[in-house]
């Protein structure tokens, strides 16, 4: 996820902090080059270098779906339950997944087009109900460009329990900023909930609700 180069293609650039190798197959297949972090600072991208890519609503809303097939597949969704979601900062649109709908079913054109509003853009479906959470927290966490809400059963058990998942491997403190943290109570589909969770993720990528 972290990365010190960008991907350029002339003036626009959009950040994002998923890079799966099919999306980086794609975007090389379009011919754009790779600058290093000196030549983007050299022409003012001061940006956090986490890794940069061209890209378009479609390839938000695949992103989005072959990673919540995988969160299925590995147990971290179950049922309809979960979330997913892409931001892109440069136009303000979110691919989100859609609210009701099976992952064993869903296909790429289920999945959601919005902005920071929550005005659906592109799609059918209704969003996820919880988009205000996934909202609030791009509003005020400009790093942050992708939110997964998880329904595991160990981390649902962690947050029963009331309890912080501790900094047990080295790899977390650089990927997520160390231990887990519980955030309060908030209801669901609630605005209220992605600022209870912005409260517990200063320097943090990741926690309990």
């Amino acid at each position: 996820m972290l990365g010190r180069h960008i991907f350029i293609n002339r003036r626009q650039v959009i950040r994002c902090c998923l890079s799966p190798p099919s999306l980086k197959k794609r975007v090389f297949s379009k011919g754009l080059d790779i600058v290093t972090e000196e030549f983007a600072r050299h022409f003012g991208l001061s940006y956090h270098f986490r890794k940069v890519i061209i890209m378009e609503t479609q390839d938000m809303k695949q992103i989005v779906l072959e990673i919540s097939k995988q969160s299925f597949e590995e147990k971290l969704f179950a049922g309809t339950s979960g979330n997913l979601s892409v931001y892109n900062p440069e136009s303000g649109l979110i691919a989100i997944t859609p609210s009701g709908v099976s992952y064993t079913t869903m296909q790429v054109n289920d999945i959601l087009i919005i902005n920071v509003e929550g005005k659906v853009i592109e799609g059918t479906n209704k969003p996820s109900s919880e988009w205000r959470m996934h909202t609030t927290i791009y509003q005020s966490r400009p790093d942050i460009n992708a939110v997964v809400h998880t329904h595991s059963p160990y981390a649902t058990g962690f947050a029963v329990a009331n309890k912080a998942i501790p900094a047990i491997l080295v790899e977390m403190i650089p990927f997520i900023g160390g231990d887990i943290p519980v955030a309060e109570f908030g209801y669901p589909g609630t605005a209220e909930l992605g600022h209870s969770a912005l409260r517990v993720l200063h320097n943090r990528y990741s926690c309990i609700l």
